[in-house]
């Protein structure tokens, strides 16, 4: 009889108390915001926001709607070409060597300054078309060693026909960089410095110091 009851105690979940109960909904909803802070936020559209949009940024194709502008109301781009830039010319011909093979770099070194001239021809073709009508783009500077491209600067409305050109590989926007010192700064452990957390004899953040230029 023993055996029987304890085996059909076996069988019968015990129902989870109303203590539990709430514990269990407490702790799903506690996983579920963990979750949520840790997802990749997108910003947030302000109301309205499509509306004030200007013409201008609504004519710009997707990927280029942060391309950096310039004083004459255009954007500026960098037209990369479907030739491949010197530098990669330089590393397939070296590929399988030592790079203290000096044959190989001799024949990798002039490799790559032919291309160099490949892609100048290239890019005169090209930049040929992006100054005459319709795209009328204003040239900026050109690149052939890293990359194969032309920066230019042109009419918002005339992006889409950049793409177009023959020999045109992408159109890749040029953004705004502005300087900043939040990853330098705590890269050479100023912070600490600052603070005295490793042991000065005196602390190091400039008080008491006068500078004379």
């Amino acid at each position: 009889m023993l055996d029987l009851r304890t085996r059909c105690a076996s069988l019968i979940k015990p129902r989870p108390s109303r203590r539990t109960a709430v514990l269990l909904v407490f702790l799903g909803l506690a996983a579920a915001v963990h979750a949520a802070e840790g997802a990749p936020r997108r910003p947030i559209e302000a109301p309205g926001e499509m509306e004030l949009a200007t013409p201008e940024a609504v004519s710009r194709p997707a990927g280029l709607e942060h391309a950096a502008p310039t004083d004459d109301g255009r954007v500026q781009v960098m037209v990369e070409l479907q030739d491949p830039p010197a530098a990669v010319v330089f590393a397939a011909a070296m590929r399988g060597t030592a790079p203290s093979d000096k044959r190989a770099l001799a024949a990798a070194g002039a490799a790559s300054k032919a291309q160099v001239r490949t892609v100048k021809a290239a890019q005169d073709g090209v930049a040929a078309a992006l100054a005459a009508a319709p795209i009328r783009a204003r040239e900026l500077y050109r690149v052939s060693k890293a990359l194969n491209g032309i920066a230019v600067a042109v009419a918002p409305e005339n992006l889409h026909g950049l793409a177009a050109i023959p020999g045109v590989k992408r159109i890749l926007p040029i953004l705004l960089e502005h300087p900043t010192s939040s990853q330098s700064v705590p890269f050479i452990g100023a912070p600490q410095v600052w603070a005295n957390t490793i042991g000065l004899p005196a602390g190091a953040d400039g008080t008491g110091v006068k500078i004379g230029i």
